[in-house]
């Protein structure tokens, strides 16, 4: 499998959950010697959170990465992004954040909704279990819920990539509140790719991943082997959160 080793198509600053600014996560991907990145900060939320940007900082948001690619045009190319979260009760609102014009959107499922309030699908084991017991501690049902979240996500065809595809199973080491092998699962994410390969997206290899739980990227190697068979591009993702992990685990041999 080819792949762009010195591109990074997902980070995040300050501007949301991020530690660093602009400026910084720039500076840390030219001294790892990359040759492309994308600033793609989680995108506003019309309620609150603690991880997205405020909707009143998105213009100065856009105006630092075009002022940082004058800057640095001569170093690294610097693409504008956001990661998106596809919430099909504010669909207006996202796609008039959509509508402002990007390099690159992800899309992205953080929160799913249960009991009246959003919950947290790659947040804290305690959140996620709450999520579980909404869904009466099926695994099943709680996958479907999120594999055909993002499958609606994608069938609007603002998004350009698919962003961490199976964090769903974040906590899911010994396949603990679900069979990863099983049937049923494999036909979700199958049914979620193909998704992705009809809107002409792109799917990432998020190697955020390494540093969760179960220390691998996501998605899993042979959801990664599925896509390529689909002939769906691939593109490598640290989801950096400071300038430390700009391009993190990009070297890493024997996962994809």
């Amino acid at each position: 499998m080819q792949i762009d080793r010195h591109c990074d198509f997902h980070m995040h600053t300050s501007y949301s959950d991020g530690t660093g600014s602009i400026e910084d996560m720039t500076e840390a991907a030219i001294s790892v010697g990359l040759r492309q990145i994308t600033i793609t900060d989680h995108m506003p939320l019309p309620f609150a959170t603690y991880y997205a940007m405020e909707r009143e900082q998105i213009q100065t948001y856009r105006r630092e990465i075009s002022a940082a690619q004058r800057r640095y045009s001569n170093r690294l190319q610097i693409k504008m992004g956001l990661e998106m979260e596809y919430i099909e009760t504010i669909s207006p609102w996202i796609e008039e954040i959509c509508g402002l014009g990007w390099d690159s959107l992800i899309c992205s499922i953080h929160y799913l909704p249960g009991d009246g309030q959003m919950r947290l699908v790659n947040g804290s084991l305690t959140e996620f279990n709450a999520l579980y017991e909404l869904h009466g501690r099926d695994g099943h049902k709680l996958c479907r819920t999120y594999y055909e979240t993002l499958q609606a996500g994608y069938a609007t065809g603002l998004f350009n990539i698919a962003g961490h595809l199976d964090v769903i199973n974040k906590y899911n080491s010994a396949n603990i509140y679900f069979d990863e092998d099983s049937t049923w699962y494999r036909s979700l994410v199958d049914d979620t790719l193909e998704s992705i390969k009809q809107q002409g997206m792109s799917l990432e290899i998020n190697t955020g991943g390494f540093n969760h739980p179960k220390s691998q990227q996501y998605p899993n190697r042979w959801i990664i082997d599925r896509a390529l068979a689909k002939r769906i591009p691939l593109v490598l993702s640290s989801d950096a959160h400071n300038p430390q992990s700009v391009g993190q685990h990009f070297n890493t041999t024997g996962s994809w």
